[in-house]
């Protein structure tokens, strides 16, 4: 049987896939308590992301990063929270780290163009 910080992560990643943000934070945050989990906290950086709060998403992010440093979105995301915080260097870092995971694909073109502007 399911206690209720799975039923809470069941919960928030369905809202989460379905863009439904505002309501994916608290029960992701609940789910969390009962075990870390990356695509749980990829997601939860993804919801903080898609509500302007960008520099809860590069914790969420990077503690997802952490736990799975194989997942080309969780770098995607994270990349584009520290750009829009300005942390430009780092931004870079994790579109580069996305681009090993990632190398071909119409994502990896969009990341190669993005870091282009940037310089590099």
């Amino acid at each position: 049987m399911a206690n209720e910080f799975d039923k809470a992560m069941a919960e928030g990643l369905l809202a989460a896939r379905t863009s439904k943000w505002a309501k994916a934070i608290p029960l992701l945050q609940k789910g969390l308590k009962g075990r870390p989990d990356a695509t749980a906290l990829r997601e939860l950086g993804k919801a903080f992301y898609n509500t302007s709060k960008a520099a809860k998403a590069v914790d969420e992010l990077q503690s997802a990063a952490k736990l799975n440093d194989r997942d080309p979105e969780t770098y995607l995301y994270l990349g584009m929270a520290l750009s829009d915080l300005d942390r430009l260097e780092e931004a870079r870092r994790a579109y580069k780290r996305f681009l090993v995971i990632e190398p071909t694909g119409a994502r990896a073109k969009e990341i190669t163009a993005v870091l282009e502007n940037m310089g590099r």
